[in-house]
């Protein structure tokens, strides 16, 4: 398990709260929870960040780019460590699961990337 000083925390919070922006259209929570899921499944950071272009390319277009700065950030955060990924998407459906909460991130407009369960 790798161990995280505060700054790194901060720097993932600060990092998901940015992607999650409640000014932009996000995916539905259960879209990015199973992110996270995937990412305790595989050991493959790899595998991960395939996944999350994966679902980004079902996605509807007005939510793909939040699958794609996921992408991004999840690569450089991990640095090659997949218990970096882990966390950091953990905090991303927090962050995600807050803008949808409050208000934020166009509910109306959220895609699960699952075009065969309603997906635009």
């Amino acid at each position: 398990m790798t161990t995280l000083t505060d700054d790194d925390l901060d720097t993932m919070v600060r990092r998901a709260r940015n992607i999650a922006r409640p000014d932009r259209k996000l995916p539905d929570k259960s879209a990015v929870r199973n992110l996270a899921e995937f990412a305790r499944m595989t050991g493959s950071l790899e595998e991960l960040l395939l996944y999350i272009e994966y679902q980004g390319s079902r996605a509807s277009k007005n939510v793909r780019d939040v699958f794609t700065e996921t992408a991004n950030a999840t690569r450089k955060i991990a640095d090659g460590d997949i218990d970096r990924a882990r966390r950091f998407l953990a905090l991303l459906v927090r962050a995600v699961a807050i803008a949808h909460n409050t208000g934020g991130g166009d509910r109306r407009s959220g895609d699960a990337g699952n075009r065969g369960r309603g997906g635009r």
